[in-house]
């Protein structure tokens, strides 16, 4: 059996939606310096996942923002100009599935961890490996970061502390989900609700783009696996529903083209006996 990727299709041509968020859930720690900080949230949005994360920090985090996987941008959380800052920035079109936090009393290092791996990107702060407090944020199984709250003190300048949110993404049926988005399925494939990849019709169905199922050929005609539209028997040849071929017709019948009315003698009784359906050949005629 075919299964059919992105790859397949150039992105910019292809139909692509964010899907839904089955379940979200926070993730998080907090710290005696949250107390009377201000409380902030910023998330994708519905259906869409987190693709990139950017900061800007001095010794501390001093602000958060995120790019979706629709390409919207949300926030940034903190300081809006952070003056002598540098910042640092972790990308990945599959997604994250957490972060590591290292804090004493303000976020002083973050790392991201990556979709499809077991690695972590560095995103900011003067901790780049262990120090001080430690705490790792996770994703359950299936669950991918969708959004980001925070505690800003410093006259909401300085993270103080941070929440995740994660979220499982699904994609409706006819589509598949791939790098943070949902895209239509090709014409001769099919895809249930949820799938991550399309499936190739058998033979003798066929389908169109996007399509949650595939279509039994008719009586007189026939398609292959993967096929966008069944073809017609020629004359000479019949075929049955749903078939992956056609028949001959056996010496002393015979079958009319497609599309046309029988050429059947008239004092042939077996006239009675043939089956046509939408005018192709279910079933071949004596002469």
């Amino acid at each position: 059996m075919r299964l059919f990727v992105l790859s397949m299709c150039i992105v910019s041509a292809c139909s692509q939606t964010c899907g839904t968020w089955s379940k979200t859930e926070w993730s998080g720690f907090n710290n005696q310096n949250s107390a009377g900080a201000a409380l902030r949230r910023i998330q994708c949005n519905s259906g869409c996942i987190v693709s990139q994360i950017v900061t800007e920090y001095g010794g501390n985090v001093d602000s958060i923002k995120l790019v979706c996987s629709d390409e919207s941008t949300v926030g940034p959380l903190g300081c809006k100009s952070c003056r002598s800052d540098s910042s640092a920035s972790a990308s990945n079109p599959t997604g994250f599935t957490g972060m590591q936090v290292w804090a004493g009393g303000n976020v002083s290092g973050l790392l991201a961890l990556n979709a499809g791996s077991s690695s972590y990107s560095w995103i900011g702060g003067s901790c780049r490996t262990a120090c001080q407090n430690t705490y790792v944020l996770n994703c359950d199984s299936g669950e991918l970061l969708i959004g980001v709250e925070v505690w800003l003190g410093g006259n909401a300048t300085i993270l103080n502390a941070i929440q995740i949110l994660c979220g499982s993404v699904s994609c409706s049926g006819g589509t598949y989900f791939f790098q943070g988005l949902c895209y239509a399925c090709e014409p001769g494939t099919y895809s249930l609700a949820g799938n991550v990849n399309c499936n190739a019709c058998p033979a003798g169905r066929y389908s169109g783009s996007e399509s949650s199922s595939c279509i039994q050929c008719p009586a007189g005609t026939y398609s292959q696996q993967g096929s966008a539209s069944c073809t017609s028997c020629s004359a000479g040849q019949y075929s049955l529903n749903e078939s992956s071929g056609c028949t001959n017709c056996s010496a002393g019948s015979f079958s009319s083209p497609p599309g046309t009315a029988p050429s059947i003698p008239r004092n042939a009784a077996i006239f009675l006996e043939t089956i046509w359906v939408s005018g192709h050949a279910a079933r071949c005629a004596q002469s």
